[in-house]
């Protein structure tokens, strides 16, 4: 292999492969030599352009070190990679400056001439200086080399001194013609000289100090107030009329002069007062006189007097002698008042009152008329009030109305309007509580001679407890009420239920029955409650007195009640054929017997056969569905039980239960087994008799499941209920108990 010329190379195969030979050429670039212009020298410190990263031949590339325009430097040019090329130098050439020296300027006073600066310095460098000769003040001048020289700039400070101004403590001013003392020659801050001009004690004069030649200090001046004598002047006072506040004079004059004024202010005459300056100021005394005009008093004609409320006409602003001004208050014809009249200012006037008397209405009054019924007579209304007040009435009048009548007095009585109610009563109708019907025969109430709404009177005709009769109520006079009626029906015996072929027999509710025996049946009352009526029956005479009759239910029997016992009345009845019969009714009402048991937190309705609602007493509400014979309260409070047939209802007194944390507690004893306990997918009861029942419960005492017991053996699936604590009730026809289990999933 060779690196160094562009070579051919042969490969030869290893015998015995039927093989040829092949050629390689591997290509060699000659490496090229970077060319570049040459920069020319530069002074220290001058511009540097970057230099090019192509060569004049076409390399590219990078230079290094980085530029420097401070010293002489030789730059390394590196050709980028893969270029056949070789690295160059460039040393770009970079002369030290040279600073320029000059000799130092005295210090001068403002103001003082400057000769130019050399534009050549010591060490032989041209150029020129900046900024322009500044004799004013202290001034640092920069020397710029001319171009090409590689000097630097130099400077050169000249010291301004600045004039120092003469002071000297002010000179008080003085009136015109007063002494002036000489001016001092030395000031106070030590700087001599002399003033001009001549002092002048009659005119304000500025007086200037040139300070002896050599000290920096610039003149002076100092101003001496001369002050002509001032007469004070002030604004004229207008003429007040006697009596108006004056106010104080002013102790300074407009032209600036203080003083005092006598003497005192006097506001009812005319009066001259003469000012005195304090002293210092360069014034004469002054005077001014103050007129003090007399007092007019206005004159009105007078207002007659008016009715309260009528139209007042405004009062005259200008009264009868000139005076011209205003009133108040604002008219008022609701009373009598007195207006003050203010004259415009500036009139020496006073304020004078004028009264208008304003009358007040008298108001008309009538004697009271009594209240009518609707319908009666009216007489007419007096045009004349007790109080001697003529006019008329509107709206005419209505005796079928309580209407409200106006009096409208006639004009120029002053005296208001009036008003009189006449109470029209309406017919009341006479209310009363109807009377419920009776038998025919039994005791009626006397009637109320007062109505439920008030209203007094008499019944006709006489209360007749036979028959069926149509009361009319009539209403003692003066009451505005019309007569009412009252209606008392009067229930006749019925036979329906007792027929007889012939005394020795009868009919009772379909079944027949012979002149004498005990027989008993069973009759539904009114409320359709059934009661067990035993029948002794005796047929003993014709003579036909009484029947029996129901007006109600069965518990009473001609006006009697009889109570939840047995009870044996005899009554006398007449049969169809007219023959009398003695009947003892052996009577017994058969309760239902709401009664309830609590037990283990239990509670149970000892009544069989019916049907049963649990309801919460503290609600009055029942609870939806609990319709057995037991009721497991999860809740503290007071239970009941309404058991009921198909034809009565009856409703147990409340129980108290207390529930502790659970809803149910295991009993002491029971007789079944539960097995496995605790339990997962299913569990077992044993020793359970056929015909008993089990219930399911959780711990709050909720019912989950019941199951009627048909074998020894019994099974409850747990495998949709939640892991906790349940409990199994077992119900027999005479007792119950509980255990307690856990179900784990």
């Amino acid at each position: 292999m060779n690196n160094t010329a562009t070579t051919t190379y042969t490969f030869t195969p290893t015998a015995g492969q039927c093989a040829n030979t092949a050629t390689l050429t591997i290509t060699v670039t000659p490496n090229g030599t970077p060319t570049f212009a040459s920069v020319a020298s530069i002074c220290s410190g001058e511009s540097l352009s970057a230099l090019p990263t192509t060569s004049l031949n076409g390399f590219a590339g990078t230079w290094s070190p980085a530029l420097n325009n401070m010293a002489t430097t030789t730059y390394t040019f590196a050709p980028n990679a893969g270029v056949c090329a070789t690295s160059t130098t460039l040393s770009i050439s970079v002369t030290p400056s040279v600073t320029p020296t000059f000799s130092a300027v005295s210090p001068i006073c403002t103001g003082t001439p400057l000769s130019a600066l050399p534009t050549t310095s010591s060490n032989g460098i041209t150029g020129s200086w900046s900024p322009a000769l500044n004799n004013t003040a202290t001034t640092t001048y920069t020397f710029t080399p001319n171009p090409g020289q590689c000097a630097a700039t130099a400077s050169l400070t000249i010291t301004v001194n600045p004039l120092t101004t003469p002071t000297f403590t002010a000179v008080a001013p003085i009136c015109s013609g007063a002494t002036l003392s000489a001016l001092p020659t030395t000031s106070l801050n030590g700087i001599t000289g002399t003033w001009s001009p001549a002092l002048n004690n009659t005119a304000t004069t500025t007086y200037t100090f040139t300070p002896t030649a050599g000290q920096c200090a610039s003149t002076a001046t100092l101003s001496i107030t001369v002050n002509a004598i001032v007469t004070p002047t002030f604004a004229a006072v207008s003429p007040v009329c006697s009596g108006a506040t004056l106010s104080a004079l002013p102790t300074t004059s407009t032209n600036g002069i203080t003083g005092s004024w006598s003497p005192a202010l006097n506001n009812t005459a005319t009066t001259t007062y003469t000012f005195t300056p304090a002293a210092g100021q360069c014034a004469t005394t002054a005077t001014t006189t103050i007129t003090v005009n007399p007092n007019e008093v206005p004159t009105f004609a007078p207002v007659a007097a008016i009715c309260i409320g009528s139209t007042l006409a405004p009062l005259p602003t200008t009264s009868t002698n000139g005076i011209t001004g205003t009133w108040s208050p604002a008219l008022n014809n609701s009373a009598t008042t007195t207006y003050t009249f203010t004259p415009t200012a500036g009139q020496c006037a006073t304020t004078t009152t004028l009264v208008i008397a304003v009358d007040p209405l008298t108001t008309p009054t009538f004697a009271s008329v009594s209240a009518i019924c609707a319908g009666d007579a009216l007489t007419a209304l007096p045009t004349t009030s007790v109080n001697g007040i003529t006019g008329t009435w509107s709206p005419a009048l209505d005796n079928s109305q309580t209407t409200t009548y106006t009096f409208t007095p006639v004009a120029g009585q002053c005296a208001s309007n009036a008003t009189l109610i006449i109470t029209v009563n309406p017919i009341v109708a006479p209310t009363f509580n109807p009377v419920a019907p009776i038998c025919s025969g039994e005791q009626l109430t006397t009637l109320p001679t007062s109505s439920l709404n008030g209203i007094a009177g008499t019944w006709s005709p006489a209360l007749n407890n036979t028959a069926t009769t149509t009361y009319t109520f009539t209403p003692t006079a003066g009451q505005c009420a019309s007569s009412s009626v009252l209606t008392i029906q009067i229930l006749q015996p019925s036979n329906s239920t007792l027929t007889e072929s012939a005394c020795s027999s009868f009919d009772l509710n379909g079944t027949t029955y012979t002149a004498t025996g005990v027989y008993t049946q069973t009759i539904a009352n009114a409320a359709g409650c059934d009661s067990l009526i035993t029948l002794n029956l005796t047929i003993t005479s014709n003579s036909g007195i009484d029947q029996l009759v129901s007006c109600g239910p069965i518990e009473w029997i001609d006006g009697i009640e009889y109570d939840e016992s047995t009870t044996t009345p005899t009554f006398t009845l007449t049969n169809a054929a007219g023959c009398d019969s003695v009947v003892t009714l052996n009577l017994t009402i058969q309760p239902l017997n709401a009664n309830v048991t609590l037990n283990a937190g239990i509670l149970t309705a000892t009544a069989t056969g019916v049907s049963y609602q649990w309801n919460n007493c503290a609600t009055s509400t029942p609870i939806i569905g609990e319709t057995s014979a037991t009721f497991i309260p999860t809740v503290t409070g007071n239970y009941s039980v309404t058991i009921s047939t198909s034809d009565c209802e009856e409703t147990s007194v409340c129980t108290s239960v207390t529930v502790s944390g659970v809803g149910i507690e295991e009993t002491e004893k029971s007789a079944i087994v539960v097995f496995p306990n605790p339990a997962n997918g299913e569990v077992f009861v044993s020793n359970v008799a056929v015909g008993s029942e089990l219930s399911l419960l959780d711990a709050s005492g909720r019912l989950i499941q019941v199951i009627q017991v048909n074998q020894s053996v019994e099974r409850f699936d747990l495998n949709e209920i939640e892991s906790g604590t349940y409990f199994i009730r077992y119900q027999t026809e005479n007792n119950t108990s509980t255990s307690k289990m856990n179900v784990i999933h």
